[in-house]
C-alpha cells in the first residue's frame, strides 16, 4: 500500500507512538498520511499528550485504614504473659507433683509423723502422736489439735515472683488441709475401731500397727490420686479455653485483613475509572 486514501482509526495511529509496534512499511505509510492530514496529526498529538500525562501520573496516598509496621521481637516477659494460662497450669501441675513426691509419712510405736516436702526448716513439720492401741478396760481418747492456719501452712507470694506462685501456694494449702483432715478422721476412728475389735474378739489380741499403717497410707494415697485427677481436669479445661480464645482471635484478624484489602481494591478500581473517564475520546 503506497497511499492512504481514508483516515485510519486512532488505534492504528498508536503504531507511530511506540517503536516496537507495526512494520516499517506501515509506519512509513502512516507517517506520510499524518504529514498530509491535519486531522490525523491532531489526533496523534492528543494521543501523545495523553500518554505523557498517564506516565507522569502517580496514585494519591489515601488513608488505608490500617498501617504496616515492623513488630520488634517479643520480650521474655511478654511471651510468658501471652501463654499465661498454659504456662501457669503446666508449672502448677509440675510443682504440685514435685511437692507431693516429697511427703514423708512415718508410723511407729510413738505415733504418726508427717513431714511435708517444703524445705523451710523444722517449723513446717507436722507431728501428731496417738497411742497405737487403747486399753479395753479404760478407753482413752487423744485430742487431736486442729491444723494450724498460721504462716507455716500458708505461704503468701511476695512481690516480684511469677504470677502462678499464688495458685501453687493455694494448691499446697488445700493438699495439706486434706491430709490433716484425713489424719484427724483416722485418729478419731482409731479408738472406736480398737474398742469394737476388743469387744467382739477379746482373745484376738491388740491390733497390729502395720495393718493400721497400711490402711492410713491407702487413704492418703487415694486422697492424693483424687487431687491429681482434679488438677489434670483443670489443666485440660484451661488448655481448651486458651485454644478456643486463640482461634477466635485468629479468625477475627483474618476477617479484618480481608476487609482492608477489599477496601483497597475498591479504591484502586475507582481511581482507574476516574482516569479512564478523563481521557479524551477521538
Amino acid at each position: 500500500m503506497s497511499d492512504v486514501t481514508h483516515c485510519p482509526d486512532p488505534e492504528t495511529l498508536l503504531v507511530l507512538l511506540y517503536d516496537d509496534e507495526g512494520t516499517p512499511s506501515e509506519r512509513v505509510t502512516l507517517q506520510a498520511h499524518v504529514d498530509r492530514c491535519s486531522r490525523c496529526a491532531a489526533v496523534l498529538a492528543g494521543l501523545d499528550t495523553t500518554r505523557g500525562a498517564l506516565g507522569a501520573w502517580h496514585a494519591p496516598r489515601l488513608p488505608l485504614g490500617f498501617s504496616i509496621v515492623r513488630t520488634p521481637p517479643p520480650s521474655r516477659w511478654r511471651s510468658v504473659v501471652w501463654t499465661g494460662g498454659l504456662a501457669a497450669a503446666a508449672v502448677l501441675l509440675l510443682a504440685a507433683a514435685a511437692s507431693l513426691a516429697r511427703i514423708d509419712i512415718t508410723y511407729n510405736d510413738q505415733g504418726l509423723r508427717i513431714r511435708t516436702g517444703v524445705v523451710a526448716g523444722e517449723g513446717q513439720v507436722a507431728s501428731m502422736a496417738s497411742p497405737a492401741v487403747p486399753q479395753p478396760s479404760r478407753p482413752t481418747t487423744t485430742a487431736v489439735a486442729p491444723p494450724s492456719t498460721s504462716a507455716a501452712w500458708v505461704t503468701q507470694a511476695s512481690s516480684g515472683e511469677p504470677p502462678w506462685r499464688a495458685d501453687l501456694d493455694l494448691l499446697a494449702t488445700q493438699i495439706r488441709a486434706d491430709v490433716s483432715r484425713l489424719l484427724q478422721e483416722a485418729q478419731a476412728s482409731a479408738p472406736t475401731t480398737a474398742l469394737r475389735a476388743s469387744a467382739v474378739a477379746p482373745a484376738a489380741g491388740p491390733v497390729r500397727p502395720d495393718v493400721a499403717q497400711a490402711e492410713l497410707l491407702k487413704k492418703v494415697q487415694d486422697l492424693l490420686d483424687q487431687s491429681e485427677v482434679r488438677q489434670q481436669q483443670n489443666l485440660a479445661l484451661r488448655v481448651t479455653e486458651l485454644g478456643r480464645q486463640f482461634e477466635l482471635q485468629r479468625q477475627n484478624d483474618i476477617v479484618q485483613v480481608e476487609q482492608a484489602f477489599q477496601r483497597l481494591e475498591q479504591q484502586r478500581n475507582e481511581l482507574l475509572r476516574r482516569v479512564a473517564a478523563t481521557q479524551p475520546r477521538p
